[in-house]
């Protein structure tokens, strides 16, 4: 009888003793497959960070957008939805950026802001397709894009007398698409400085119209 008084502790220490082992063992398997899920989830969070810089253009536009509602002297508010997508598509932060802190520098003399942000977009986005139009297509090419543009100012800009395609016409169809629109747009920054917008385009015109004469020889 104590003999299996005996027996029965010396059985208990080894079952307890056999059995914290593999609760150990359980113990540490569970620490070394809790690390491994850890570490996928931290690799899943970097993955999801690298996803971030994705949309970082569209949220500078937002954010600079609400920026000039807030603290420029705008005349009507800029909207996301009419503008935001035109910036976007430009590709290029410096170009909207760019057209953004021009309308800052000119907010108070800027009757639409989203038509003059617009208008800029889409100046920018035809660019890269005019190096690709046959130079028979450039005179009309001018014509067409320097009349419009008139017709926008006329419009939208403060200049002290509007603008006549009658007058300016037969000057800037001569000169590319960049150099036509090139006048107009500094015509436009300079909008409440200068007396005669009509003299003005004729004259810078006709300067570049003689600078790329200059080098050939007469007739």
């Amino acid at each position: 009888g104590a003999d299996g008084a005996d027996g029965a502790p010396d059985g208990r220490p080894g079952a307890d003793g056999d059995a914290g082992g593999e609760g150990e063992e359980g113990r540490g398997g569970g620490r070394r497959r809790r690390g491994k899920r850890a570490s996928r989830g931290r690799h899943v969070l970097k993955t999801g960070m690298k996803e971030k810089p994705e949309s970082t253009f569209s949220e500078q536009v937002r954010k600079r957008l609400e920026w000039l509602n807030r603290n420029s002297n705008l005349q009507q508010e800029l909207e996301f939805s009419k503008v935001g997508d035109l910036l976007i598509r430009t590709g290029d932060k410096k170009v909207a950026m760019n057209i953004l802190k021009e309308l800052e520098d000119n907010a108070p003399e800027v009757r639409n802001p989203n038509a003059y942000v617009a208008h800029r977009a889409k100046l920018a986005l035809g660019e890269p397709a005019k190096p690709e139009r046959a130079k028979r297509a450039a005179r009309s090419g001018t014509e067409s894009e320097a009349e419009r543009q008139i017709g926008w100012m006329n419009e939208h800009v403060p200049l002290t007398a509007p603008l006549e395609w009658d007058r300016v016409g037969s000057f800037l169809r001569d000169l590319d698409v960049d150099a036509a629109t090139g006048i107009l747009l500094r015509l436009e920054q300079s909008a409440a400085d200068v007396r005669d917008p009509n003299a003005y385009v004729i004259a810078a015109a006709r300067r570049i119209l003689a600078d790329s004469a200059a080098p050939e020889p007469g007739p």
